[in-house]
């Protein structure tokens, strides 16, 4: 990896470019491991640059990218956002790449401003429900991302679920939208196989998210707590950190569960934070295509989930898991139930949700959508 400042010598700074991804930061969310993932592909053919708008040499996923020669990540120098837009522009001109990427909705258009009068094409990114951006919006801010660039790419089909009626029909009228879902480096997660439920007299879950509302970690504590009320041993570990930490365990500690609800702090190896989970559990409100869902599907885990964002078109319903209504507790607990008193179900389910991962998760499948889409829009690399 090379990194690249504007404040370096003229020459240094020009290096040319097939493609610049623009995301806000590169910390350990979802959006953050799927540009490394793409991006880590594409570079192997690809001249890639990644522009973080918030530089933090701390960041997860830019001191993973340390070690690759191939990548190019630009440091911005000012601090105001209408000068940082101005560094791109200037960073576009020079590099000329054919096609600038944003990662991030809020940052659709900026990216659109610093590629106008230039050859190179601009791509915004939808890594959410639109309606989640409008709430947590400004007007101005939604509106203008909303509609430039006019192309985006979308992580997820039920983008505009939602969505008023008035901001749906402008989107509709303006807007080119291609959607591919996310993608995974499969032979990376191992198929673990934990010991029978009636082996370890133990019901043993899982769930990885950062602890915001959204997440509704709340509503997954009552569901622990419901299910221990109704005689089931379980010991649920959730990985993640956020704002809400102290008042997620202050829930815990109300309803006597500090046996049987743990938080872990990170997931450093998702494959090893799985390896003794009978059962993945999602209880989301929001979200895009949940990167954790597939990742324990990789890991060959049956899926207990609320219907946030794609789930339904990742999770088969009856088959490698259940897909319960959003914030509906009811369903989840009757969904729990059924799945821990047939264990040879669920062992079947995680199998399932390991051979699905398999045929529709893999890394070639994003880089090639991908690809085709630029190349669509005349942009051949």
């Amino acid at each position: 990896m090379h990194l690249q400042g504007f404040n370096k010598p003229e020459a240094e700074t020009r290096v040319k470019l097939d493609i610049l991804f623009i995301i806000e930061e590169l910390g350990d969310g979802g959006q953050e491991r799927q540009l490394y993932y793409l991006a880590t592909m594409l570079s192997k053919t690809h001249k890639i640059g990644i522009l973080p708008f918030r530089f933090n040499p701390d960041d997860k996923y830019f001191r993973i990218m340390d070690g690759n020669i191939l990548l190019t990540i630009f440091q911005l120098k000012s601090m105001r956002k209408l000068a940082k837009v101005r560094e791109i522009r200037t960073l576009i001109r020079e590099s000329k790449p054919a096609v600038v990427h944003s990662f991030c909705f809020h940052l659709n258009f900026a990216t659109w401003l610093v590629s106008v009068g230039t050859e190179t094409l601009a791509f915004g990114g939808i890594r959410s429900r639109l309606q989640w951006n409008h709430e947590n919006s400004g007007a101005f801010g939604f509106y203008t991302s909303m509609l430039f660039p006019r192309r985006k790419i979308s992580n997820n089909y039920l983008f505009l679920d939602g969505l008023a009626a008035f901001p749906k029909i402008l989107y509709r009228l303006f807007s080119k939208t291609y959607c591919i879902h996310n993608g995974l480096p499969i032979n990376t997660f191992r198929y673990n196989k934990p010991d029978f439920i009636k082996e370890t007299g133990m019901v043993k879950s899982g769930s990885i998210s950062r602890l915001y509302g959204e997440k509704r970690i709340d509503l997954l504590i009552d569901l622990i707590y419901r299910l221990k009320q109704r005689g089931v041993s379980i010991r649920h570990k959730h990985a993640g950190a956020g704002p809400l930490l102290d008042s997620m365990k202050e829930r815990i500690r109300t309803y006597n569960l500090d046996e049987n609800f743990i938080f872990v702090g990170e997931a450093g190896n998702i494959s090893e934070f799985f390896s003794d989970c009978h059962v993945f559990i999602h209880t989301a409100e929001i979200e895009g295509c949940p990167n954790v869902t597939m990742e324990a599907m990789a890991c060959g885990k049956p899926i207990l989930t609320t219907n946030c964002g794609d789930t339904s078109l990742l999770v088969r319903h009856g088959v490698n898991g259940y897909v319960a209504g959003v914030n509906n507790l009811m369903e989840l607990e009757q969904y729990a139930m059924e799945m821990f008193s047939d264990e040879v179900k669920l062992k079947e389910m995680g199998k399932q949700s390991r051979l699905i991962a398999e045929q529709t998760f893999g890394l070639s499948l994003l880089m090639d959508k991908t690809l085709m889409v630029y190349r669509e829009n005349g942009r051949g690399m």
